[in-house]
């Protein structure tokens, strides 16, 4: 192409010397004066010279146009050099001395037109009038040729698709042209768009609704740290080329290739989802994690919001870009935190042995170490886990060391029943309203312990009552419908009597044989007779001063057969235990006063109402729940909302008298943890109730001690922690 410039150039200067050289010539003979003649004798004129043709030259305009979202035309008598377009059409009536390349435009040779190169011509088609000639060859993909029977290409002609598949192809030129060139991925002009956009937020707000759980934590993800989530995700992306490349290299590695990229597609479009889901409840908070409906209304305002931002020029395709970085960095964190989660840090090594102490002849027996307790300003959760100390397993344990009662390892309060929970037991759970796990099984264990307990230490702890659901989205009322007609046990329609106090859109719904356990009571009664006892010891729980011996567990100066760690969420730090697949959560309550309201029932709108036993005009309410927290102090963000939200439901004034947090040590199958180490049967676990404690605990204590009594009596396959077996012989300590 370089060498046809410079000859045609080296012509075009060779013919203007030529004409430049003529006109000198005629200018030189027009202006020299004429020379005086000399005295000689006449001649006869001479016959005039014939004439002289002048060369004529042709000065040709050669060009090479590379043009992009433009049709161009060679115009009869025009010549240029090579011809490319992008999203343009072609049209020659005059030559192209080169070669021609139009993608997704049509090329049009007319009957004057000549291409002497090669013409390719993709997604657009070709048209060759009679006359029209290509000295090349001819290559039209996703296109048909149209020409004369007579027409024939000058090298090889392939014709390769139909034109509908060009058809279809040309029908995103005006949305690269008109959006993607200005910046915008969405083109409001053009049908299409708006059906593919219908098709998005359909499949949107499905995932939305069916992968709820992963939605909402890859939506927190982002709530809680954006500038990270956005830094992970750019990094997640920085590293597909070369993680690819190395796979590739590796040959073994291509079969994984597949599977990697189906994964980020997948991380990429669920992490959509949860950035529609995060900016619409950034508008309008979600106030129940339950609601289906408040569910989609996030969802359909954050996708409006993409939506009309995508339609801006240049800020459409950055936001695009930003919401794919930022949607790729929420899944990818949430699915490191879960596995961080279900596949904690191994312990440290162990520490030096602790020499053991003497041993009294007469020594009380440990029994269950309650959590440390939470600091006034929140301590944190980082603390490093703790290793239990080996003693010398040679020592002797005398006899007398079991013969006096066992005292308990306790601190001077509990981390969240005593501070936070209301106590309330109920049958059902869900927006669907299905029975609680084993309720049919906890309601006359729970019933017999706390009759137990109110005969022996003469209190009042077990009461039954209604709870009354003022139903708060149409979702839920069609949930609440379709219980009912399945059956009405624990479940009828409420009345409509307390429309005298509350607000409420739709109907209300009761169920029956809820229990309020009082708590606190039972705490401070237990308490102050086993310390009247002796048989309580009040302290932190020093993990290091534990020690295994031959004939059991020794802590500072007891001695007992086995250790059984009750420490709520403390138990991330147990490095016994710490492998267990925990799911931490932070709650938040509000204790108010609230005169006239009958205490005769638990009212529930979007957080409950629970009369506190034993508490005139005092009420609680909440609660919520936090995924992503540092501490566990109460928040202002959630005082202002439940107070907000209470005095839209409530028609009776209100004051708030106490705002109260605290961490839940859940599980992530919602299946507490009981039973022995694998690896140690001397050290166990009774944890992981969630919200449930008030039902289950006093079950799995009974089976439980059974176990203890005779190892035979199995506990229940669900909560039995040999389910984790493999887990924690591999990662739990070594002995």
């Amino acid at each position: 192409m370089t060498l046809r410039l410079f000859n045609t150039v080296a012509g075009i200067g060779a013919a203007l010397i030529v004409v430049a050289a003529s006109s000198v010539e005629r200018v030189a003979a027009q202006e020299a004066p004429p020379r005086r003649a000399a005295a000689v004798q006449p001649q006869p004129p001479a016959p005039p010279p014939a004439p002289i043709d002048e060369p004529t030259v042709r000065v040709e305009r050669r060009r090479q146009p590379v043009l992009i979202g433009q049709d161009y035309t060679v115009r009869a008598g025009e010549t240029v050099s090579d011809v490319v377009l992008i999203f343009g059409s072609l049209k020659v009536e005059g030559r192209v001395r080169g070669d021609a390349v139009v993608i997704l435009g049509k090329v049009e040779v007319a009957g004057t037109g000549a291409i002497d190169g090669d013409l390719v011509s993709i997604g657009g088609g070709v048209d060759v009038a009679s006359g029209g000639s290509i000295s090349g060859d001819l290559v039209s993909i996703a296109g048909a040729l149209t020409a004369a029977e007579t027409f024939s290409p000058g090298g090889e002609q392939v014709v390769i698709g139909s034109a509908s598949m060009g058809n279809r192809l040309r029908a995103f030129v005006p949305w690269v042209t008109s959006g993607l060139m200005l910046g915008r991925v969405v083109v409001p002009s053009l049908p299409w768009v708006w059906v593919f956009l219908a098709a998005a937020f359909f499949i949107t707000l499905v995932l939305g609704l069916v992968f709820e759980a992963p939605v909402r934590a890859c939506a927190e993800a982002i709530d809680a740290k954006p500038l990270t989530t956005f830094l992970t995700g750019l990094l997640v992306l920085l590293l597909v080329g070369p993680a690819s490349l190395l796979l590739a290299v590796s040959v073994v590695g291509i079969a994984v290739l597949p599977f990697m990229f189906c994964a980020l597609l997948i991380a990429v479009v669920i992490g959509k989802v949860a950035v529609s889901r995060w900016l619409g409840w950034r508008i309008v908070r979600e106030s129940d994690a339950d609601s289906r409906m408040e569910v989609v209304r996030s969802v359909v305002l954050g996708f409006a919001i993409l939506t009309v931002l995508y339609m801006l020029p240049i800020v459409g395709l950055v936001t695009w870009a930003t919401v794919s970085v930022l949607a790729l960095g929420a899944a990818n964190s949430t699915v490191f935190k879960a596995l961080r989660r279900e596949n904690p840090a191994p312990p440290r090594p162990p520490a030096t042995p602790v020499a053991p102490s003497p041993v009294p002849s007469v020594m009380p027996v440990a029994a269950p170490a309650q959590p440390a307790p939470l600091a006034a300003d929140a301590v944190p959760l980082q603390a490093a886990p703790f290793t239990p100390p080996l003693a010398d397993i040679s020592e002797p344990t005398p006899a007398s060391a079991w013969s006096a009662a066992s005292p308990l390892l306790s601190l001077p309060r509990a981390t969240l029943y005593r501070r936070v929970a209301a106590g309330l037991i109920n049958p059902v759970t869900g927006r669907r309203l299905v029975k609680s796990w084993i309720i049919d099984e906890l309601i006359p264990a729970f019933t017999e312990l706390y009759k137990e307990i109110e005969s022996d230490l003469n209190i009042s702890c077990l009461e039954e009552t209604v709870l009354t659901w003022h139903l708060p989205a149409t979702d839920i009322v069609e949930a609440f419908d379709k219980r009912i007609a399945s059956g009405t046990e624990f479940v009828e329609v409420g009345p409509s009597e307390q429309n005298a106090y509350f607000n409420f859109p739709f109907k209300s719904g009761d169920i029956r044989s809820c229990y309020i356990v009082n708590v606190q009571q039972i705490l401070d009664s237990l308490r102050a007779v086993m310390k009247s006892s002796g048989l309580l010891v009040e302290e932190k729980f020093d993990h290091q001063q534990l020690s295994i011996i031959n004939a059991g567990v020794r802590y500072n100066d007891l001695v007992a057969d086995k250790i059984i760690f009750c420490e709520g969420y403390s138990a991330i730090h147990n490095s016994w235990f710490a492998q267990l697949p925990y799911s931490l959560n932070k709650g938040e309550a509000l204790i108010v006063s609230i005169k006239d309201l009958p205490t005769n029932h638990i009212y529930k709108f979007r957080q409950t109402l629970v009369p506190l036993p034993g508490k005139e005009n005092l009420w609680w309410y909440g609660s919520n729940y936090i995924w992503d927290f540092k501490d566990d102090r109460p928040t202002n963000a959630y005082k202002e909302a439940a107070t907000k939200e209470l005095q839209s439901w409530l028609k009776l004034p209100f004051t708030v008298e106490d705002h109260k947090a605290a961490i839940r040590y859940a599980t992530v199958e919602r299946r507490p943890f009981v039973g022995f180490h694998p690896a140690q049967p001397r050290v166990g676990i009774f944890n992981g109730w969630g919200t449930k404690g008030c039902s289950l605990v006093p079950y799995f204590a009974r089976q439980f001690t059974d176990h203890l009594m005779n190892p035979m009596v199995p506990i229940h396959a669900e909560a039995d922690i040999k389910r984790f077996n493999s887990l924690l012989s591999v990662k739990g300590p070594t002995f």
